[in-house]
């Protein structure tokens, strides 16, 4: 049997065990629904389950830290439950009286949810709580070295839908996955749900099965010659180092203003990270590209002082994350690319609209549209930045590596799927929720509205100098 159709024999009985289950609940009323959410979270947030799903994602792949990992799960969890609590979800979710408009939520039926090996239960978990929520079904392909820590996530939550009287079919699990079976999942299901290598994502894409995919990180920070730079260089060195660097959205490479330098190498040094010198930057980046562009999968989610060692790097005890100052622009250096380790690529700027440049400049070449960060006490810089970045989040004075998936510490909404825009080849510039969970009838009752005057309509243009300097024969043309 090929590996396409031994693929489907095994997918196709969990799709129709998923259809089932989501037919069962689809006319089920709020309430049902959102008792059916509490009881998953009451569940996997018990300490106990908690912790063993951390400690068994790191001990299987071989990534992160077990008590981060620990942390963002439960925070992911609880920010989650926090961001549906008290939604509607069924029926109408939104009204315009004025043009008599009402939307009617429905679900979308199966969603197959691709996990990746970082921070596995804690993506599987937030998807599935929305997917409840908006009243779907899952279905789970995990990564190969994540299998066993998503099979106890997902007995877990199959429990506690027992529990809650719900079918436990709302989610499965693909066992043994294969490049085969995330294609043919994603050519049986109605959604896709993508967070993992770029090659994944591009593989469902091909299917033609909708998608929301999260984009390649590449968090830049900007610390410019007005930030609080103590304050700036403990929140990037916090979200570098949190789980060992191992999330997309964990600051990648910062940018420095030349008037502050000396001041933010000073506070690397004090939050523990070891500055390479010229000769320990060529050996650490030889360490983390070999080939000089690929990743070695021996660096990603190690400590740093593994790191180091690896990289014949002698460091102090303590030693959070590694920076190196990488070469200047415009010239490539892959310190200026993603790392998923506690490494930083440092960069040098004169000013401020330099600095923006070099931000570009970075997130361009990987990571577009992902996100940057920028320290400042200058409300003017954060308008301009604004204005310039390609990029769909900006965190200020904040870390991105803690709050572009969504913190207790800002506004932004909870989420394991951090959508890039069209300039990262997505469809979407924000955090993937519950709303892209549901399909949206739009119902129109008849109403009048007042047909626009053409007069006021052209007024920017009849009013123009431009419109005034056509020969009158144009402007009769147009008139007539």
């Amino acid at each position: 049997m090929s590996g396409e159709n031994s693929a489907a024999a095994s997918i196709h009985p969990l799709v129709a065990a998923a259809r089932q289950a989501q037919a069962r609940i689809e006319h089920w009323d709020q309430n049902r629904i959102d008792e059916t959410v509490a009881a998953v979270g009451w569940h996997v947030l018990q300490p106990a389950a908690s912790q063993a799903l951390a400690e068994m994602a790191v001990t299987e792949s071989g990534i992160g830290s077990a008590q981060d990992s620990r942390i963002r799960l439960e925070t992911r969890v609880r920010g989650t439950l926090g961001d549906l609590h008290g939604i509607t979800t069924i029926g109408v979710i939104d009204e315009d009286p004025a043009l008599r408009i009402a939307k009617y939520a429905r679900p979308i039926g199966v969603i197959a949810v691709l996990v990746p090996s970082t921070a596995p239960a804690a993506a599987l978990l937030v998807n599935t709580l929305v997917a409840l929520k908006t009243r779907n079904a899952v279905i789970v392909c995990p990564n190969p070295s994540a299998q066993t820590v998503t099979r106890l996530t997902v007995a877990l939550v199959r429990q506690a839908l027992e529990r809650a009287g719900a079918p436990s079919d709302l989610l499965q699990m693909v066992e043994s996955p294969t490049r085969h079976h995330a294609t043919v999942l994603a050519e049986n299901t109605d959604l896709v749900i993508a967070t993992g290598g770029s090659a994944t994502v591009e593989r469902v894409r091909r299917t033609g099965t909708p998608t929301h995919a999260a984009g390649p990180g590449n968090a830049v920070v900007l610390v410019d010659a007005t930030a609080d730079t103590v304050s700036a260089i403990a929140a990037v060195v916090a979200g570098k180092t949190f789980d060992n660097g191992t999330s997309c959205s964990a600051e990648s490479c910062m940018v420095l203003e030349r008037p502050i330098i000396a001041a933010a190498l000073a506070a690397l040094t004090e939050e523990g990270v070891h500055v390479c010198s010229s000769g320990e930057a060529d050996r650490l980046r030889a360490t983390l590209w070999p080939d000089g562009k690929t990743l070695s999968r021996a660096v990603v989610g190690r400590p740093a002082p593994e790191v180091a060692a690896l990289a014949g790097i002698s460091v102090p005890d303590g030693t959070r994350a590694l920076a190196a100052w990488a070469a200047p622009l415009p010239a490539a250096d892959p310190f200026g690319g993603e790392k998923l380790c506690p490494v930083l690529g440092l960069y040098s700027a004169e000013d401020f609209p330099a600095a923006v440049t070099a931000a570009a400049s970075l997130t361009e070449r990987v990571g577009p549209g992902h996100s940057c960060a920028l320290h400042t006490t200058t409300p003017q810089h954060i308008d301009v930045l604004a204005r310039q970045a390609k990029v769909s989040r900006i965190m200020v004075n904040q870390s991105t590596g803690n709050g572009n998936t969504g913190s207790f510490g800002n506004g932004m909404p909870f989420t394991s799927t951090v959508s890039c825009g069209t300039w990262g080849k997505c469809t979407l510039t924000e955090n993937v929720g519950w709303r892209q969970f549901l399909n949206t009838i739009w119902v129109s009752m008849p109403v009048q509205r007042p047909v626009p005057r053409w007069e006021d309509l052209m007024a920017p243009w009849t009013s123009s100098p431009r419109f005034h300097g056509l020969p009158s024969s144009s402007v009769r043309m147009f008139a007539q």
